[in-house]
């Protein structure tokens, strides 16, 4: 093959994979659109709404980081605002030394929030299985999804697909040093988002147990229960 062909190939290659990063990315962020949700129709009402907190990384001695705690203190507010009565933490416990839920839990109970409508889901090891398991195995039906803005359309995107209704908020209360890093790899993430839905990836742990969030938070707080 000569070179002009070869070049050719290669600039085709290259903007049919431009055009499908831009389709899925576009794709991804017209589902996930968002909106603040009505706190004096949602306040209250039946089937209130749970609020989800994505889960982000702690710091070597324990300490919730700063997007961490930023989604936190944003679901306080929402929870203090009564929007709902229960909190779902997810996020990565999957191993010896590296808890985020912990420290999460901590930050709540400090602030006030009673521990028992505190949930932990200990194998909310990415957005997707987040909201797999929120739905299917805590039994979720409304959420009201607490992360950063450029983490929100996919997370609301995953959410609807897996056929909950959700609202979002986000939670940018400081600017991020590594924002740059995080839109680029949400690029990415969003590129494969839809390739997860359609072959319904199943979660790194799917557990067996269903309806958590009709008991007391307490009840998942153990991840080895």
């Amino acid at each position: 093959m000569t070179r002009g062909p070869v070049r050719r190939s290669l600039i085709a290659a290259l903007a049919l994979g431009t055009a499908f990063v831009g389709s899925t990315n576009a794709y991804v962020l017209e589902r996930g659109s968002s909106h603040v949700p009505d706190r004096s129709t949602t306040a209250g009402r039946s089937g209130e709404a749970t609020l989800v907190v994505l889960g982000a990384g702690v710091r070597p001695d324990g300490a919730v980081s700063t997007v961490l705690r930023d989604r936190l203190d944003q679901a306080i507010e929402l929870w203090n605002e009564g929007i709902s009565k229960k909190i779902l933490v997810s996020g990565d416990h999957g191993r010896d030394g590296y808890d985020e839920l912990g420290p999460s839990r901590a930050y709540l109970v400090a602030a006030g929030v009673p521990d028992e409508e505190i949930f932990l889901d200990h194998a909310g090891f990415d957005t997707y299985s987040t909201f797999w398991r929120a739905h299917r195995i805590f039994g979720a039906s409304r959420v009201v999804v607490v992360t950063q803005a450029f983490h929100l359309p996919r997370a609301l995107y995953y959410a609807r697909a897996e056929g909950l209704e959700a609202d979002g908020v986000a939670a940018d209360r400081h600017t991020y040093p590594f924002a740059m890093r995080y839109a680029a790899r949400e690029v990415v993430s969003r590129t494969v988002a839809p390739i997860y839905v359609f072959f319904q990836r199943k979660p790194r742990a799917p557990g067996g147990g269903a309806g958590l969030l009709a008991t007391n938070g307490h009840t998942t707080h153990d991840p080895h229960e």
